[in-house]
């Protein structure tokens, strides 16, 4: 299978790595035709362009890999590959939560695939179990920690009694958290994945721009103190519910701790979970899934 990878980032050099060492069946398959790179940028290996073009006409290439992120020129691209007879696969939520729609209508328009599972919890993985349920019965609530990063830190804020300033910093420097990390922090990636699944249940667009959006960076020792007084542990959520105008909402909850034990609110360290309602309590068992990275030894736990 000839593939083309759009962008040679951080992203982009990781795909090439793992099929440059493939070491399963399925990856030994597959081989690197291109590498699209800006224009102006040396070309250090013999299958990089700059000329999307040249991608798309070449009818050998089975596979196009959106590893550039952002909007556009994503947007543009991916269109484009799938009207030219191509799957595509991106873990791009960002491009994926504002035109999910055109791309599946293009898709199936030109009988090709869009693969975006990466793009919101691919390592669960989400949104196969939410399409699983969808083919037994209707699903009226997501809900769900969407953001392994904000967890982390209000977890070990709870945990260890600290600032987010501090817990921040650690999640940093133990790579948990991004250089910048607003998206994380400031509830954006949430309500990118919320948009996604939202629509993708509710056969129905949930634009970005209309769910309501609030971050952990207010949070103080002083909030997290009175929540665990009153019995409660703070958790940033991301809720959508089916209704006849709909709603939608990515934000802080305060949650009972001791209802919390042995569920997902209970999602402790880089946890990231997410339960569909559904009317059958099997089909909403399948369509619940925690997924949970090793808890580092923190700072905060070697200084107490």
């Amino acid at each position: 299978m000839n593939i083309a990878i759009l962008g040679y980032g951080t992203v982009g050099s990781g795909v090439k790595e793992i099929i440059d060492h493939a070491v399963t069946k399925s990856t030994k398959q597959l081989h690197v035709s291109y590498i699209l790179i800006r224009k102006g940028k040396a070309k250090t290996l013999p299958y990089m362009c700059d000329d999307i073009q040249t991608i798309l006409e070449d009818a050998s290439v089975d596979v196009v890999v959106e590893t550039m992120g952002g909007l556009e020129p994503a947007h543009t691209y991916i269109l484009q590959a799938l009207k030219s007879g191509k799957h595509v696969v991106t873990a791009n939520k960002a491009v994926i939560a504002a035109y999910l729609k055109e791309f599946t209508d293009a898709a199936r328009e030109h009988n090709v695939r869009i693969y975006y599972e990466a793009s919101t919890g691919g390592g669960i993985p989400w949104i196969e179990g939410l399409a699983k349920a969808m083919r037994i019965d209707e699903v009226d609530r997501i809900h769900g920690i969407f953001n392994g990063t904000s967890n982390y830190i209000l977890d070990h804020m709870q945990r260890y009694h600290a600032s987010f300033a501090d817990i921040l910093k650690e999640a940093q420097e133990l790579g948990y958290a991004e250089a910048n990390p607003e998206s994380d922090v400031e509830g954006y990636d949430a309500r990118y994945k919320l948009s996604i699944l939202a629509s993708m249940a509710f056969h129905a667009r949930v634009p970005v721009d209309k769910i309501y959006c609030e971050g952990i960076t207010k949070i103080t020792k002083a909030d997290i103190a009175i929540g665990r007084e009153l019995g409660y542990v703070v958790k940033l959520l991301a809720i959508g519910k089916k209704a006849a105008r709909g709603m939608s909402w990515a934000g802080l909850s305060m949650t009972r701790s001791s209802a919390a034990k042995g569920r997902m609110w209970g999602s402790s360290s880089r946890s990231a979970a997410v339960s569909a309602n559904t009317g059958i309590p099997a089909v909403r068992r399948a369509a619940s899934y925690t997924a949970k990275s090793p808890r580092p030894r923190s700072k905060m736990q070697k200084s107490s």
